[in-house]
């Protein structure tokens, strides 16, 4: 097998073996919306409001592996992750009524202390700027010998990557410098303002990013050195890819998280694998099943014989039975692509269409040239005779 580093085009359609992440599309709808008002339990959680609660834990399940501070080494993971726990433990218990009903206020706020910060960062900052931005996809191009794509292996790919500053954690500030509070909003990072009808009363009290710092709840601090503010540094990654059986040239495997980091501590993209596999000389490929020659002696198939044959698993006994035709195909079965069914595994067969070769007359020996012309005389005429009328029979 052959790696190597292209940039390529992605096609619209594309064959991946795995189907394209829920939870990035989640966060990309989460980024967009811009009104504070719609960050929800729900939103965190990237489900609707009338999801099930099996739908609910399965959503935290995959969401808080992405999170688990010992997979994810951004400084924010930790609150996202406890945020996503508590999340998950309102809307599947008896207060997700209450919260359906009164919002936030129906939560305790020191049993719920993480959730509520994390969602009044999230309305003062945006969603994107708590919970991160997804981070960008990166291709490869993977070479297979033609058995790899067959049967399936295990290989590693070496891919570059922007990965989260080791010394910032993902912050893009100063590491070395000490992190103070801005002191127009004490670090919330949101301001309360009051705005008044033109009749003279005021309405209710309104809360706004904070001008001074720009929701980030800092006062101005200097940029990491080591990635100048961005937050993310180039990495080089190894990464061990399974390919299944039966892939096919031009197809694409997606090997999640293995992309770019998103910034602000936000989840990484994907690396996407476009296979090219090489030809082998001899065996063609159609679906699932492999079709080769196969030469054999005209006494071979007159009288039948059993020859061997190489197939993508392994040295196969065929049967030649008697009076085999030129062009006529024979079957290995079991010896094709496999590829996954309904029941298990479907393995798909290895023809192998028949050439009689036929000896010339100065290549046959005097002996063999009696034999022949004495089975002339037992069929009572020419060979090619007896064959017409067998035909036409």
């Amino acid at each position: 097998m052959h790696v190597g580093t292209a940039s390529w085009p992605l096609y619209t359609s594309i064959t991946t073996l795995h189907t394209r992440r829920l939870y990035q599309s989640a966060l990309a709808r989460r980024a967009r919306r811009a009104v504070v008002a719609r960050t929800s339990l729900y939103d965190l959680l990237s489900v609707e409001e009338t999801a099930s609660s099996a739908e609910i834990r399965a959503a935290y399940r995959r969401l808080a592996a992405l999170y688990h501070p010992d997979v994810n080494s951004s400084r924010t993971a930790h609150e996202t992750f406890q945020a996503l726990k508590q999340a998950a433990e309102v809307l599947t218990s008896d207060l997700r009524q209450q919260y359906d009903a009164h919002g936030l206020a129906a939560l305790s706020s020191a049993d719920f202390k993480v959730l509520h910060g994390f969602l009044k960062r999230a309305r003062a900052q945006g969603a994107a700027a708590v919970l991160g931005q997804l981070g960008d996809d990166i291709s490869t191009v993977l070479g297979l010998e033609f058995n790899e794509a067959v049967t399936g292996t295990a290989c590693t790919v070496t891919t570059g990557a922007l990965g989260t500053c080791p010394d910032c954690k993902g912050t893009g500030f100063d590491p070395t410098q000490q992190v103070v509070e801005c002191p127009v909003c004490g670090g919330s990072g949101e301001i309360t303002v009051k705005k008044w009808h033109q009749a003279g009363q005021p309405r209710l009290t309104v809360l706004e990013v904070c001008p001074a710092c720009r929701g980030n709840g800092r006062s101005e601090v200097q940029s990491c050195k080591r990635c100048s503010g961005e937050g993310r540094v180039q990495v080089r990654r190894h990464v061990r890819i399974r390919v299944p059986a039966g892939v096919a040239d031009g197809q694409v495997l997606r090997v999640r998280g293995q992309g770019h980091m998103g910034r602000f501590g936000g989840l990484p993209g994907d690396l996407l694998v476009r296979l090219q596999v090489y030809d082998l000389a001899d065996v063609t490929r159609r679906g699932d099943n492999l079709y080769s020659k196969l030469i054999v002696g005209l006494y071979e198939a007159l009288l039948g014989t059993s020859v061997d044959v190489t197939t993508v698993r392994g040295q196969k006994s065929l049967i030649v039975p008697a009076g085999t035709q030129h062009g006529q195909v024979l079957c290995v079965k079991g010896a094709g692509v496999a590829r996954p069914g309904v029941n298990g595994v479907v393995y798909g067969n290895h023809y192998f269409e028949v050439s009689v070769l036929i000896p010339s007359a100065e290549e046959a020996s005097t002996v063999e040239l009696k034999a022949l012309q004495e089975l002339g005389r037992l069929l009572g005429g020419s060979t090619s005779d007896h064959m017409r009328q067998q035909a036409h029979q």
